[in-house]
């Protein structure tokens, strides 16, 4: 094998090469499973995190009240005048009408 022949193949490889090269690349960057893709799912990825911090927050005020609530008479009590008119035998209740 002379040096022509051994230099005509290494430029036949390289061409090869190139060629898978760029297919790779318009596979990456054109396809339904490519780029835009993981741009979308990471997009979502974020709105699913903003949307998970919201319900965290909202069961840890949900948690807070359950303990408030299991801990002493006085918050339920409390509950128990506001939302359903709990008044105690000696006290008089005043409805006042604006």
């Amino acid at each position: 094998m002379t040096i022509r022949n051994f230099m005509e193949n290494i430029r036949w490889i390289i061409l090869a090469l190139s060629i898978i090269t760029i297919l790779l690349h318009i596979n990456i960057w054109v396809s339904e499973n490519g780029y835009q893709r993981i741009r979308s799912l990471s997009s979502q990825i974020n709105e699913q995190i903003e949307i998970n911090q919201v319900l965290k927050d909202r069961n840890n005020a949900l948690q807070a009240e359950i303990d408030n609530l299991q801990s002493g008479n006085e918050s339920i009590e409390e509950r128990a005048r506001s939302d359903l008119g709990f008044i105690k035998d000696d006290e008089i209740y005043y409805f006042v009408v604006e």
